[in-house]
Parts: structure tokens; C-alpha cells; sequence
């Protein structure tokens, strides 16, 4: 990842609509039936809400199992993008693909096969991995990492 990609997304962490766990605290207060949360089943919604992690730069590590299991790839960007972690899209392989926009989303964040063993994503996000402490990784089946841990 270069200077600037990085800069890039940790610009988007940061300003995100949902940056801190106080900010997900309110969300979820004023949320409606148009949520993207919603796009989960209660169930999932509630793993990947209980699974998100925060430091100040935003989000450190979430699971993601329920995300390719129950979400199309422009349902799962519009998720994902509340949180400023739409790149991760790209370490997602089992993305269903229902229509157009889904194949835009592809396009855009095209799969990152390069790297298809946990730990191992795009940029420089560790797949297989949640933030235990500042700069500390620790293996977690169907979590990811992310670079700002």
C-alpha cells in the first residue's frame, strides 16, 4: 500500500459516519427500518454489532462471517461504508452477486485472491485476525484486523 492509499484509508476510518463506539452507541439509538444494519438478520446484526472494535482511529477489528453469508456485495458496501471499511470488501470471497450494482461494487473493490490465507488481505488488513491492544493482532476465525489496530 502506498504513502498515500494509506492516508487515504485512515482518512475514511476517521470520518466515517461511525468512528467510535459512542457514535455506533448512537446509531443504533436513532436507527430506522432503512438501516444497513438492517440488511442483517437480527441475529447477524447483533454478532457484527457485539464484534466491532474502536480505537481512535476508528474501527480496529469485526467479523465478517455474517456479512458474506447474508449480504450481496452493494448490500455489504453500504454496510460497511458506515463505518469507513468498504476496502475490506475486496478480502471478502464468498460475496453473492444478484445484479448490476453488485457487479460495480466487484469492479470497484475487485477480489483480492493474491492472498486467499488468513492474515493475508488488502491493505494491509489481516484477515483471520482481531485487534486484542494497540498493535496486537491475535488469530480469530472470521474476523479482520485492520491496519489501525
Amino acid at each position: 500500500m502506498t504513502d498515500a492509499q494509506a492516508e487515504q484509508k485512515a482518512l475514511r476510518l476517521r470520518t466515517a459516519p461511525i468512528h467510535s463506539a459512542a457514535l455506533l452507541r448512537e446509531y443504533l439509538a436513532k436507527e430506522d427500518a432503512s438501516s444497513p444494519l438492517n440488511l442483517l438478520s437480527p441475529a447477524a446484526k447483533k454478532r457484527f454489532v457485539e464484534s466491532l472494535r474502536f480505537n481512535e482511529k476508528g474501527v480496529t477489528s469485526f467479523t465478517y462471517s455474517d456479512i458474506e453469508a447474508e449480504l450481496s456485495a452493494s448490500q455489504a458496501y453500504r454496510l460497511l461504508s458506515l463505518f469507513g471499511l468498504e476496502s475490506t470488501i475486496s478480502s471478502m470471497h464468498k460475496m453473492r452477486v444478484d445484479g448490476e450494482e453488485d457487479i460495480n461494487v466487484n469492479r470497484a473493490y475487485p477480489m483480492n485472491r493474491a492472498f486467499p490465507t488468513p492474515g493475508r488481505g488488502q491493505d494491509d488488513d489481516h484477515m483471520g485476525y482481531k485487534c486484542l491492544t494497540p498493535h496486537t493482532c491475535v488469530e480469530s476465525l472470521d474476523m479482520i484486523c485492520m491496519s489501525g489496530c
